[in-house]
């Protein structure tokens, strides 16, 4: 089957990682889950990204995440699960990302986000894909804001399944892969504990695990909107958020 070729979805890719990441510790995301009782930051995050698995352990936890410390995951997972089940929180996490992105996203844009990006999402086979799939299945609201939250976080999941894939592919380890993408601030962030190795062995192997991952996007997006489709489709994706 011929499949038209997109070129450059890796810059729509990142604008949506980075619209996600937007609201995950948004001043209002935060202020609309502790008015929900749940007031742990740390707890929020993990419990609203892998709590769409459900009640599962704190390992299943951190095997999806992927780029976390399981040691770290652990404490976490134990702090949310004290407050309320997983499922709860990333219903909770979701309606408070929603309500942050109606103050500042593009309407108009929205609907064409939910519209092309619906498509695409439901296009993709669920072969180990977990966050995406829990997310996906998730109910969306009915305004065109918090559908384009939904369908944005659904997508930013799929393509972070895809390179946890990628990068077990190459059979690199996720700190060896997070000192090469994201250097000793990353590591820190994420608090892996020190010693760090050093990049430099592993530059090769995650440029490999990078270009594998955005290959496959490129056909998802090709297979599922085509050139036009993924024209209209990240034009709307770059109007979502005032710069």
């Amino acid at each position: 089957m011929y499949t038209p070729r997109i070129r450059d979805t890796d810059h729509t890719d990142r604008r949506i990682n980075q619209l996600g990441a937007s609201l995950f510790f948004d001043p209002i995301t935060i202020a609309h889950a502790s008015a929900n009782g749940i007031d742990d930051v740390f707890a929020l995050y993990a419990g609203g990204r892998a709590g769409v698995l459900g009640d599962v352990t704190a390992t299943q936890a951190a095997a999806a995440l992927g780029f976390f410390p399981v040691e770290l995951v652990r404490v976490i997972w134990a702090h949310g699960q004290a407050i309320m089940q997983p499922a709860q929180i990333a219903r909770i996490y979701a309606d408070a990302m929603s309500e942050a992105a109606r103050q500042v996203w593009d309407c108009a844009a929205a609907k064409i986000v939910v519209e092309l990006g619906t498509v695409v999402a439901d296009s993709v086979p669920l072969l180990g894909l977990p966050l995406f799939a829990g997310r996906r299945e998730m109910a969306r609201p009915s305004d065109p804001v918090g559908a384009a939250v939904h369908v944005v976080h659904t997508l930013r999941e799929l393509r972070g399944d895809i390179h946890v894939q990628s990068v077990g592919a190459q059979g690199l380890r996720p700190l060896e892969a997070e000192v090469v993408s994201r250097g000793s601030e990353g590591a820190a962030l994420h608090q892996w504990p020190q010693p760090w190795p050093d990049p430099a062995p592993f530059v090769e192997q995650v440029a490999a695990a990078d270009a594998a991952t955005g290959e496959r996007m490129c056909r998802m997006y090709a297979c599922a909107i085509g050139v036009d489709g993924f024209t209209r489709f990240a034009d709307a994706v770059d109007r979502l958020k005032p710069a």
